[in-house]
């Protein structure tokens, strides 16, 4: 069983014992949602100490005007670190990359228009993350998103 969705990190009991009575009631994994950085430092650390709690990140709207707001470059930081290490246990055969363009562009594009043409600084991240070659793992990925999409195979660029 799961819990899609606790702040482990403001319940009243430390987290180790809102945890063991979880296991105790059969749910065995619980996503712990951090909102604010504070809370999201506190639920990473959370997480970290127990197998089976996911951390989910971010500012909830009811703070959008709140100092946090005003912090994001720590919460982009902290959403690095992790999307880092789950980069590194992404299954090959199921890993894809995108940009999700026009938003958010990837360092070292930061702060300018995002578009499709940035996905290689992504995959380049990826390939850093997983200790990988950019090469094979655009590749790979071009496999995997063929197969996910149902696309044709692609044939070579002119």
């Amino acid at each position: 069983m799961i819990d899609t969705h606790a702040h482990l990190d403001a319940c009243a009991d430390p987290a180790a014992a809102v945890v063991a009575r979880a296991r105790a009631a059969g749910v065995e994994r619980i996503v712990a949602v951090g909102s604010g950085i504070e809370s999201c430092r506190e639920t990473l650390a959370i997480a970290h100490a127990h197998p089976g709690v996911w951390a989910a990140l971010g500012i909830h709207p009811h703070q959008a005007a709140d100092e946090d707001a005003n912090r994001l470059d720590e919460l982009r930081a902290l959403l690095a670190d992790e999307l880092r290490e789950a980069a590194r246990h992404v299954p090959a055969d199921r890993i894809l990359a995108e940009t999700d363009s026009p938003y958010l562009a990837p360092v070292p594009r930061r702060g300018r228009p995002n578009e499709p043409a940035n996905v290689v600084h992504t995959i380049a991240a990826l390939a850093q993350a997983r200790g990988e070659n950019a090469a094979e793992l655009a590749a790979r990925i071009d496999v995997n998103a063929t197969g996910a999409f149902s696309l044709p195979v692609a044939s070579p660029a002119p």
